[in-house]
C-alpha cells in the first residue's frame, strides 16, 4: 500500500504537522488529536474543542488525545 504524505505548518504554531493518508480508505484509520481532525474537516482547532466537548463530534479520549475514526467523522457530516 502506497501512502500520499502531506505536511503543513499549523497557523497559530511554530512546528511541522506530517499527516499521512493511505491511498486506499481503511474502515479502522483514525485521526488523533484535535488539531489532525481540524485539519481533516477544515475547521480551526477552537471550533473542534467545542464539537468534541458538545459532543457532535463522536470521538473518544484516549491517554489525554482525542481520536476518531476517519469512517465516523466521514458518517458525522453527511
Amino acid at each position: 500500500m502506497s501512502r500520499m504524505i502531506q505536511s503543513y505548518t499549523h497557523p497559530s504554531k511554530a512546528r511541522k504537522v506530517i499527516v499521512a493518508a493511505p491511498a486506499e480508505p481503511s474502515p479502522f484509520e483514525l485521526i488523533w488529536g484535535a488539531e489532525g481532525i481540524a485539519a481533516a474537516i477544515n475547521k480551526s482547532t477552537r471550533q473542534v474543542f467545542h464539537m468534541l466537548e458538545s459532543g457532535t463530534l463522536p470521538a473518544k479520549k484516549v491517554g489525554g488525545r482525542w481520536v476518531i475514526s476517519k469512517q465516523a467523522l466521514v458518517s458525522a457530516f453527511c
